[in-house]
């Protein structure tokens, strides 16, 4: 948690200097879950995004390759935190209208209840996760 609030002020800080802002809806963890919006700041190269979903919130950092790809990583809670490495395809152009696509690569860490022997026992599980995400820019 404490990662996260150093990572929001740090996201204050960087737009308060963007060129920037985008806003964009969509599937997967960088829209945190099912369905959710996402806010970027873009400043050259660099992009900081916070997603807002139907049963998550989230925040991310991108660096563009070129126009029309990038490679960043996200950490996401909603039933469990996700912490993923991401590349994202912009079909258009990061700067352009138009359709996103993604994938995702990274850990859950969520409290999941296991059944065992001697009763019903609270693990911390880490699972790896792989997940592909869509959205559309506007």
């Amino acid at each position: 948690m404490k990662l996260a609030i150093i990572l929001l002020g740090f996201m204050c800080v960087f737009a308060s200097n963007v060129k920037a802002q985008d806003y964009s809806i969509g599937h997967g963890i960088q829209y945190s879950g099912l369905v959710g919006a996402q806010v970027a700041w873009k400043r050259e190269n660099h992009n900081i995004r916070a997603s807002l979903g139907l049963v998550g919130a989230g925040i991310g950092y991108d660096y563009f390759i070129n126009d029309k790809v990038s490679l960043g990583g996200s950490l996401t809670k909603t039933i469990a935190t996700i912490y993923s490495l991401n590349a994202t395809y912009y079909l258009s152009g990061n700067a352009q209208e138009g359709f996103r696509l993604g994938l995702d690569v990274g850990q859950t860490n969520g409290d999941i209840s296991w059944p065992s022997l001697g009763g019903s026992t609270n693990k911390a599980r880490v699972k790896t996760i792989a997940w592909f995400s869509i959205g559309y820019q506007f």
